[in-house]
């Protein structure tokens, strides 16, 4: 029996809802053929199988006239108690709700019910209607959708869209998001303000050629270009200055996270920033007042025992000594009461400035108060007698640069200092230690009549002192020309002498005969090796000459050591071609010998004064070759002519075998490079055997003869000549 208020094309009312559902909901479950929608009981069961609500309401009464099991589950009642009811029961329906039947009975907009189930609980349903018109009679067909959570989360997420719009409002940092070419998509109003641009103003510009100071961009791009190539975990903080409209620049401290998109790829990086600028000033300023020197802006005595410390703990990896020098102006007090305290800040200003000239890099130049400073060098030779020269060669140079006069406004002043110097490595003392040891040395230093520098250590006051007598001595030498020059033979395969090496001798009334080895670093360090390197090649271009008119010497070539810092002069070449013309000698007896240390700075340089002593004649051998620089780029471009191996490889080259090995490696490296080769240092037959046997063309040592004057050479030739022609070489 046919239901209260049911249409008789029950079936076509049902096929209707079927395509309400269709239009309403692209993925709708309900796409049904015509050969479906013919079987009543397949459709019935569709439709109570799907979770959306359907009824079917009478639209004249506004009765319930049918629905699905989805709506009986979701309003809590049964079928049979559901059909019949009005729907005002479970949905708010204003006046005007149910749409007037169109012209084509076409189906509502969306619409949105507010509903309650039989049990009270209350939701939001949304959906569609349709006007269906069944014999004449109206029906309203709903198929709506429980969307009570949607929109819970809806609201949630505006919520948390207004509040993130809020906070990007109102916080007091700069917000920016670019995409992934730096170009701005979004900036807050607070990064607007800051940079004095419009509101988006600044959008789909780049932000770096906009906005970063141009001295980081080089730094700061690359930060940005990790994040998006995904390299950072999605995150990066950094600093950098921007620059605002005006020109400001003003520093700002980044965190910086990556964007994605649905499909989780990097679509773009929002960064916010913090202004930094006046917290970055005042903690530089407060930093300035804890550790240096309000006057002179040198470090304070705080900061200094800071580095004093850092200092000891690395002279104990790296075993290097380290220097305290005590330093007290001479006379401050006199200046200050005679011409006032503003003088006497002058004084030290301007001895700051002459101190931090005095000093490398490394070291610390610090003010204790009043006309005290530290001086802290650092990085100093691992040999103490080395670690005293070096300090005493700074102590030195201040003294003079300190004696120099000072121009203090209208007046010209001229003062001294005095210096107290302890050596230490490692933790050997303690800090107040140190302190106290440099400072009783200055007081040394203060009794010897000022402007002088003590050591605190006796025996190495007495080292330092046994330096400064030899220094003394050396310039005399220099000025009264006590060197003479003695010759050791060189000798070919054949055993004939086909040159010398020309070794110079200190002879000092009161020393006696003197080694290179004893004054040439000396000479090396204060510069004396340059008047004494012009006499060695004006007396080696001399005894050519006297050799010339002899049958016995003509033919013989001399070698000459010249040393790293003569041949960086930039007068070096003149030098030489100068002593060649005076003595009209033939350049090519002359044989320069340079070590591996020269190529160490400007090998262009070395090249092209090599080059130009070439062209006049002269060859170069390469000394000591294997014990040091040894760059084999540089060895080929160079002029040689000869290369020289070191007598540490001889001495052992029969009992070692990587002696040998480097013997050899020297002497087919030579012949690779078509130069010639001699050993020094070959004091036995079996050494000599071994090195001509392998190729080496000359060699040189005690088995022929110890170095010798000029006149002794003509006689031991002779004698040489005897003995070959009675035994062979």
């Amino acid at each position: 029996m046919k239901r209260r208020s049911e249409p008789d094309d029950w079936d076509a009312l049902r096929a209707r809802v079927i395509g309400l559902g269709e239009h309403s909901h692209r993925k709708s479950h309900y796409s049904l053929s015509r050969a479906r929608l013919q079987d009543n009981e397949r459709f019935r069961r569709l439709l109570d199988a799907s979770d959306e609500i359907i009824l079917v309401v009478a639209r004249d009464s506004g009765t319930i006239v049918d629905a699905n099991d989805g709506a009986c589950r979701r309003l809590g009642v049964a079928r049979g108690d559901l059909l019949g009811r009005p729907l005002r029961d479970f949905c708010e329906c204003p006046d005007g709700m149910l749409p007037e039947p169109p012209a084509d009975n076409g189906s509502a907009g969306r619409l949105l019910f507010r509903m309650t189930s039989a049990g009270g609980s209350r939701f939001t349903a949304a959906g569609s209607a349709a006007l269906e018109s069944v014999d004449g009679a109206p029906f309203v067909s709903l198929v709506l959708l429980d969307v009570t959570e949607q929109q819970r989360a809806a609201s949630v997420l505006r919520e948390e869209r207004d509040r993130s719009r809020l906070y990007l409002d109102t916080v007091p940092a700069i917000v920016v998001a670019l995409d992934t070419q730096g170009r701005v998509t979004m900036i807050n109003p607070f990064g607007c303000r800051l940079l004095g641009c419009g509101d988006g103003g600044l959008v789909g510009r780049d932000w770096f050629a906009t906005c970063v100071s141009p001295t980081e961009q080089a730094v700061v791009r690359p930060y940005f270009e990790r994040l998006v190539r995904g390299e950072t975990g999605g995150h990066e903080t950094f600093e950098n200055r921007l620059v605002t409209a005006s020109g400001r620049q003003v520093l700002v401290a980044w965190r910086s996270g990556v964007l994605h998109d649905a499909a989780g790829e990097i679509v773009g990086v929002l960064s916010a920033g913090e202004d930094i600028t006046e917290r970055r000033a005042a903690e530089e300023a407060a930093y300035s007042l804890a550790f240096f020197d309000p006057l002179t802006g040198l470090p304070n005595r705080r900061l200094l025992l800071d580095r004093l410390q850092h200092g000891m703990a690395a002279s104990v990896r790296s075993k290097n000594h380290l220097a305290l020098l005590f330093l007290d102006l001479d006379h401050f007090k006199t200046l200050n009461d005679t011409q006032g305290h503003d003088q006497g800040d002058r004084l030290l200003v301007e001895t700051a400035q002459r101190l931090q000239a005095s000093v490398g890099a490394a070291d610390t130049v610090s003010r204790l108060g009043g006309d005290e400073f530290v001086l802290l060098l650092e990085q100093l030779s691992p040999k103490l007698e080395e670690a005293a020269a070096q300090s005493e060669i700074v102590a030195e140079r201040i003294l003079t640069r300190l004696a120099a006069p000072y121009e203090l406004g209208h007046e010209t002043y001229r003062g001294t200092a005095s210096i107290g110097v302890t050596l230490f490595a490692g933790n050997d003392a303690s800090v107040d230690d140190l302190l106290k040891r440099a400072d009783l040395a200055m007081y040394q230093a203060k009794a010897a009549g000022r402007n002088a520098l003590r050591f605190f250590d006796p025996a190495m006051q007495a080292a330092v002192s046994a330096r400064a007598a030899l220094e003394n001595d050396l310039r005399h030498a220099v000025a009264a020309k006590e060197f003479v020059l003695h010759y050791q033979p060189q000798v070919d395969a054949a055993g004939a002498c086909v040159g010398v090496e020309a070794l110079i001798r200190w002879v000092n009334p009161r020393r006696g005969m003197i080694v290179p080895g004893a004054f040439i670093r000396l000479a090396e360090e204060n510069g004396l090796i340059h008047p004494i390197g012009r006499w060695v090649i004006d007396e080696a271009c001399r005894q050519i000459a006297a050799w010339q008119d002899d049958d016995e010497t003509a033919a013989l070539s001399v070698a000459v050591n010249v040393s790293t810092c003569q041949f960086k002069r930039a007068d070096f070449v003149d030098e030489v071609c100068a002593a060649i013309e005076t003595y009209g000698i033939d350049a090519a007896r002359l044989k320069l010998e340079i070590t591996e240390s020269v190529l160490v700075e400007d090998v262009e340089d070395v090249i092209a004064k090599m080059a130009a002593l070439r062209q006049r004649g002269v060859r170069f051998s390469l000394d000591d070759f294997g014990t040091g620089y040894s760059s084999l780029a540089y060895v080929k471009r160079l002029p040689l002519d000869q290369l020289k191996i070191d007598q540490s490889f001889v001495r052992h080259v029969l009992v070692d075998p990587n002696d040998a090995i480097i013997c050899r490696a020297v002497i087919a490296l030579g012949r690779s490079l078509g130069l010639g080769t001699i050993a020094e240092g070959v004091e036995s037959p079996t050494q000599r055997a071994f090195l001509v046997a392998e190729g080496c063309g000359f060699v040189q040592g005690y088995l022929y003869a110890r170095p010798m004057p000029g006149d002794q050479l003509r006689e031991w030739l002779r004698l040489r000549q005897t003995e070959q022609s009675q035994v062979g070489p």
